[in-house]
């Protein structure tokens, strides 16, 4: 009596369940739903800097891998997601309406005005994406599609909270 059951060892790695949707911790369970059709055939999202907080995004082809790393990269959390239909359809919504599959591949900030030999510690962000017949690779260093800084730009606040959403509401910027 007093041993567990496969179950529980299953209820104790869920973190959260959102609709059809949920999370578990990395090596303690697999993610049960089935492929939705809406899920990606390649997903790739990261976000982040050496001196601040990170986020990467990946899809495997069954799980959705999310991840958050600590300034300078020393502590990784890992969570195995499995997004609703809902939360697939959405995010897909959301690409269309961001353009994103005619985002040029390469993004740099303007002009500098300080010398170029100082180092500029700054934000990259990298995006991979393919679903039906539509692809997507871009990236950047302190500037966005919209050709401003990261910190201003209005269509990379909107891309990172369509990931965040995807993810289950979990911090992504």
């Amino acid at each position: 009596m007093g041993q567990a059951q496969p179950a529980d060892d299953l209820e104790a790695a869920v973190q959260k369940w959102e609709g059809e949707g949920g999370a578990v911790e990395q090596g303690k369970a697999e993610a049960t739903r089935p492929i939705d059709e809406d899920a990606a055939s390649s997903l790739e999202v990261y976000l982040g800097s050496f001196n601040g907080r990170s986020y990467g995004v990946s899809w495997d082809g069954t799980t959705l891998v999310y991840e958050s790393f600590e300034p300078g990269y020393q502590t990784r959390q890992q969570l195995l997601l499995s997004p609703s239909h809902a939360q697939w359809s959405r995010f897909w919504r959301s690409m269309d309406q961001l353009g994103v599959w005619e985002w040029a591949e390469r993004y740099e900030p303007g002009a500098r005005f300080e010398p170029g030999s100082i180092v500029r510690d700054g934000t990259h962000w990298s995006l991979t994406l393919a679903h039906a017949d539509r692809a997507v690779e871009s990236s950047g260093d302190n500037a966005g599609p919209d050709g401003r800084d990261l910190d201003e730009s209005p269509v990379l606040a909107r891309l990172f909270e369509a990931v965040a959403r995807l993810v289950g509401g979990r911090d992504f910027a």
